[in-house]
């Protein structure tokens, strides 16, 4: 390995820009599953979620927690436990639709063979497999299956890398 190689091989990586996901593209089929949920904070279509334990609720007043599970912005470095992707934009309180799985989601600007993966920031979702540094926990949410399609399933590697 000469001394440039060596030095590329050393370089660490720069974050490229979060993938943007323009909550209109964000269009469930009919064959994916979701549950209802009430949002934490705001929360747009197309961004990843997880879910608020009751004592991380605070002030927050919820009708029935035991029938509204509350949900806020999913990150790679905090809250990567995600439960889904919000189907809908809501504001804290209000209802959010969270799709767990779907073989053909509308989802933005995807190619087929594109992986998506939680981001670093929160509600953030990347296609880089590089922008996941060394202590955060890696999520894929889904596969390109079709131009601006993915399959999404959630699978988590659990623990930081």
């Amino acid at each position: 390995m000469n001394t440039e190689t060596k030095a590329k091989a050393t370089e660490t990586p720069q974050p490229q820009a979060p993938l943007t996901v323009s909550p209109s593209t964000v269009v469930p089929s009919g064959a994916g599953k979701y549950f209802d949920a009430l949002a934490y904070e705001a929360i747009a279509a197309g961004q990843p979620v997880a879910s608020v334990t009751p004592a991380a609720l605070g002030v927050m007043t919820v009708p029935n927690p035991s029938s509204f599970p509350v949900v806020r912005l999913a990150s790679a470095p905090t809250y990567w436990q995600v439960v889904g992707i919000a189907a809908n934009a809501a504001q804290p309180g209000q209802p959010v639709k969270v799709i767990t799985s779907d073989p053909s989601l509308g989802f933005g600007t995807v190619a087929i063979g594109d992986v998506i993966y939680l981001g670093l920031t929160a509600g953030a979702v990347t296609s880089t497999y590089a922008d996941l540094i060394t202590g955060n926990v890696v999520v894929v949410l889904g596969v390109g299956v079709a131009v601006g399609k993915i399959n999404m399933a959630i699978i988590s590697a659990g623990t930081p890398k």
